[in-house]
């Protein structure tokens, strides 16, 4: 392990920052895994003045984050989604869906990380691969552009031997030279011939191999730029659906224990209202009934009134009469 010591965090910031932007220089598709708190805050910065300046660009950078909080949404202050948007993503060019941060809403959160981790191993396996090969296609096509280079050169001499060769003979024969001798040069001047012919054919081969690399190197190019953050973009959208459709079955659970509680309340509620009612007309009566009481009780006193009255009435008659 290799251990850096700086004097202080915008120190240390300014070094990982760099890390990372040589990595992205180096190699534009590269997955990078991103951490949340505030030490890395001072890399997050630097890396987005970075970006402003045009140092860096991110636009085929795949990001996975370590973490996230279970039970907050994306949406949510406190989500470790809202702190890489609000520190580092809104301020450089790496696309939305590019951006990975587990689902602190899962449902089933073990299922989320086990997609997660699943995902990550294998668009990093596969375009790993395809750079490598790529890388060595563009090996073996400057290989072969030093032989296409050098069998030019040998086919001018071979072409300058056959000359030179062909007047040869013809001046042996001229000169009335032996016939095995005069023989002996043409056959050497027909292998010059024949390795001519070999020549030819070998560059027209190695611009042949050469093509079908270049086009090879065009598609593993391409699937570097388009299929593979084009492949990432698809599993994002699909662990998003998934999300989604977890949310839905969750709202519509909740949906159903929410109808299902109103309707027990409704009817809990007409119940209570009825012998509410109820009640309050056995009230009614019953203050009816106390009322009618009461005023029966007043008559009754009153008559008795009455009746002392008359026998007293009677009673002063009576005296009157003797007297």
């Amino acid at each position: 392990m290799n251990v850096r010591t700086y004097k202080d965090p915008q120190a240390i910031g300014t070094a990982a920052a760099a890390l990372f932007s040589a990595k992205v220089i180096e190699n534009p598709h590269a997955v990078l895994g991103l951490a949340t708190g505030s030490t890395p805050i001072p890399t997050y910065t630097k890396m987005a003045e970075m970006y402003a300046c045009g140092a860096v660009d991110f636009s085929g950078v795949t990001t996975y984050n370590l973490d996230e909080y279970v039970g907050l949404g994306h949406d949510h202050p406190q989500s470790y989604y809202y702190f890489m948007m609000d520190n580092l993503f809104r301020h450089i060019n790496v696309p939305e869906s590019s951006i990975h941060v587990l689902s602190g809403t899962a449902s089933d959160s073990a299922a989320e990380c086990a997609a997660y981790e699943k995902a990550i191993p294998k668009i990093n396996a596969c375009a790993d691969e395809m750079t490598d090969r790529r890388v060595a296609l563009m090996r073996d096509r400057a290989l072969l552009d030093r032989l296409y280079e050098r069998n030019e050169g040998l086919y001018r001499e071979l072409c300058s031997l056959i000359v030179v060769g062909d007047e040869a003979v013809a001046q042996a024969r001229a000169r009335g030279e032996n016939p095995q001798n005069v023989a002996r040069m043409e056959r050497r001047v027909q292998d010059l011939h024949v390795t001519q012919v070999a020549s030819t054919q070998l560059a027209a081969q190695i611009r042949a191999v050469q093509a079908s690399d270049e086009t090879t190197c065009s598609r593993l190019q391409a699937a570097l730029e388009v299929t593979i953050p084009l492949w990432k973009s698809q599993m994002a959208a699909a662990l998003g659906l998934a999300r989604a459709t977890d949310s839905l079955t969750m709202q519509r659970r909740v949906g159903e224990q929410a109808a299902r509680d109103v309707r027990r309340g409704a009817r809990e509620l007409a119940e209570q209202t009825k012998a509410y009612a109820a009640a309050d007309a056995d009230s009614d009566r019953q203050r009816a009934q106390q009322t009618a009481e009461s005023r029966l009780a007043e008559l009754a006193d009153i008559e008795q009134s009455l009746s002392e009255q008359e026998k007293i009435r009677r009673a002063e008659q009576s005296a009157e009469r003797g007297v």
